[in-house]
């Protein structure tokens, strides 16, 4: 980073996983390969974000709002870092790993679309952020009543031409579209086992949220 914005931090945890989708998993060292990424990690590769960050201090904040178990690694970083403002670099900035190791922030050309499933109040702006010029952000989790809005920067907003809607069953009507899903699912066409990743019987119904929480489960299945 220069000189006149240096700072100190330290790395909290490293993940990678093999496939996409996927809390990452901690590991206790990795080599890092130039224009590639962490080595082992499905995001490594020739583009515009080979090694992703997310500060310790984003996760204690999302625990204290109802995800006591949440882990580094859960939203498929790769480095966990502390006392770094991680939201607040800038594109260009360096950031120096030990001895040899220096990652520029390249800021990436943005996801196309963004999903809030989580406390929009906390995660909306974030995402926002994250989405490319002229992408969408979508909202698909619930606010309390007792928040009556959420800052954008409205020049933000303008420049970029980014679209923030909500969804409600992903635009679709249930009483049409859940007979039309079964159906394809039934004739093979939708693939739905594939999506499960874990199974829970009724009474392990406590034990599928802890799951959930603690990042070990993405798509739980009440059995009964």
């Amino acid at each position: 980073m220069p000189s006149e914005r240096s700072t100190q931090g330290r790395i909290v945890a490293i993940s990678t996983s093999k496939r996409k989708g996927i809390p990452k998993s901690n590991i206790d060292s990795v080599r890092l390969i130039e224009n590639f990424g962490l080595e082992g990690d499905v995001h490594g590769g020739t583009w515009h974000r080979q090694v992703s960050f997310l500060a310790l201090e984003s996760i204690e904040c999302m625990r204290a709002k109802g995800l006591p178990n949440l882990r580094p690694g859960a939203f498929a970083e790769n480095i966990t870092t502390e006392f770094i403002d991680i939201p607040h670099l800038t594109v260009g900035c360096r950031v120096r790993i030990g001895a040899e190791a220096v990652l520029e922030i390249t800021g990436g050309l943005g996801v196309r679309h963004a999903f809030v499933c989580i406390d929009p109040p906390t995660t909306l702006l974030p995402a926002f952020r994250a989405t490319a010029k002229a992408g969408n952000v979508v909202v698909t989790a619930l606010t309390p009543d007792t928040v009556k809005e959420i800052a954008v920067p409205p020049l933000e907003l303008f420049v970029t031409q980014k679209a923030i809607m909500g969804a409600v069953y992903g635009f679709l009507s249930p009483r049409l579209q859940i007979p039309e899903l079964l159906s394809l699912h039934r004739t093979g066409a939708l693939k739905l086992r594939e999506l499960i990743t874990r199974t829970y019987r009724l009474e392990d119904i406590n034990r599928g949220y802890a799951d959930l929480q603690a990042g070990r489960n993405l798509r739980g299945v009440i059995v009964f």
